[in-house]
């Protein structure tokens, strides 16, 4: 990651098109023809690998906090990157403590709820601590290209949605993805950092299902 970001040639395990592809042979192995697809974060990114990649797989698009891999926006907060880029402990105890201080540092100033914080970090790590899986993570993202282009071809239905005070990817990010999307409606939620606490959900669903339906 430190050789890509000073600008060295890196060769990445795997792309955002290849997680994209990963999606959508589940699709064709659940024998599901289209789906309406929301994603997270990096999940937003993969959100729309998928509807660049696979058009006619796409019923709705919904990208959340999310990015189109321009280098002009979604920068993170400098102030973030320290804990998100110090190497995550392989003690399960410590590892939860750690994304628990993660989750506070990016998420919705003063609606930080510790309890279920803590349990999705448990949760978390019960699945799988693979710090090195995170790492290549990462190298998806910085290796894979500018999606901007690509989103201003498609035509399904598209909702954007961002908060205000999101640290880890900037607003812009966000503003970029709904204006490559020329069919798609933006959400920018005030107070949202980059997370989804309860006292926003129910707005968040009420505008996911009105796309889809």
């Amino acid at each position: 990651v430190l050789q890509r970001l000073s600008g060295e040639d890196v060769e990445a395990p795997y792309l955002l098109a290849d997680l994209a592809a990963d999606a959508v042979g589940l699709l064709d192995a659940l024998d599901i023809g289209e789906a309406h697809v929301l994603g997270f974060s990096m999940g937003g990114m993969i959100a729309q690998s998928i509807a660049i990649g696979y058009p006619e797989r796409v019923r709705t698009l919904t990208s959340v906090m999310s990015t189109t891999g321009d280098t002009d926006v979604g920068h993170p907060d400098p102030s973030v990157l320290g804990p998100l880029t110090s190497p995550m402990p392989t003690e399960p105890a410590l590892a939860i403590d750690r994304k628990m201080q993660i989750s506070e540092l990016i998420g919705s100033p003063g609606l930080f709820d510790p309890v279920r914080a803590r349990r999705r970090a448990e949760l978390e790590v019960q699945r799988s601590l693979n710090p090195s899986g995170t790492t290549r993570q990462m190298l998806a993202i910085m290796s894979s290209p500018s999606r901007s282009e690509a989103l201003r071809s498609l035509t399904m239905p598209s909702l954007v949605v961002h908060g205000d005070a999101d640290p880890l990817v900037a607003l812009s990010g966000g503003l970029r993805t709904h204006e490559c999307l020329s069919s798609s409606q933006l959400m920018v939620i005030e107070g949202m950092g980059h997370d989804m606490p309860e006292p926003h959900w129910d707005r968040f669903v009420g505008a996911v299902g009105a796309l889809v339906k």
